[in-house]
């Protein structure tokens, strides 16, 4: 009887992987040859990490923003985030900005549009801020390292494409929560 329980398990055992189903990602991320895409899900969302192969010292992160909303949003987050951020740099002398001024710019996507606003620290590090999104939802990120290299992260970024209906994505929960998301919570 005992080996004929460790049979079981042992074919349950090499069993159960081969119906786990791996978690398809929210976004389709195009990048160069010279860029790697990491994956991973945290805290239940989809978490996205962007570094170019060579170089370890840029680095783009970009997740699902947890509160919900659209894009007509991101303009006014954009703007809490960045004002919140020189607040901090200057409170915290481990962040050494150049300047505190900032300009809030556009992306505009073939799939998502939004915000981005950029800070120049010391060093000639850019720390960039950044909000994407379409009716369903919002896509928060920031960008670390050159100007450079800002360039073809904000290419990576205008190229990123949809992976999911709306009943599988992050931010809906299904496809009725979907059309809700994207109602405008300030409107009457």
């Amino acid at each position: 009887m005992k080996y004929i329980l460790t049979y079981i398990f042992l074919i349950l055992s090499a069993a159960l992987p081969l119906c786990a189903e791996e978690a398809k990602q929210s976004l389709i991320v195009e990048v160069p040859e010279t860029w790697k895409v990491e994956f991973e899900i945290v805290n239940e969302a989809d978490s996205y990490t962007v570094t170019k192969k060579e170089d370890d010292t840029s680095r783009l992160i970009f997740t699902p923003f947890p509160i919900p909303g659209n894009v007509k949003q991101i303009p006014e987050y954009i703007e809490a985030m960045a004002k919140g951020f020189v607040s901090d740099a200057e409170h915290n002398k481990d962040i050494k900005l150049k300047t505190g001024k900032y300009k809030v710019e556009e992306i505009a996507g073939d799939t998502f549009s939004g915000s981005f606003v950029q800070f120049e620290l010391d060093g000639g590090i850019t720390k960039t801020m950044f909000m994407i999104g379409y009716p369903e939802g919002i896509w928060n990120g920031r960008f670390t390292g050159t100007k450079e290299q800002w360039v073809e992260a904000l290419s990576i970024i205008k190229k990123l494409k949809k992976n999911r209906n709306p009943a599988e994505d992050p931010f809906a929960g299904g496809a009725d929560q979907a059309e809700d998301a994207a109602k405008d919570p300030f409107a009457e």
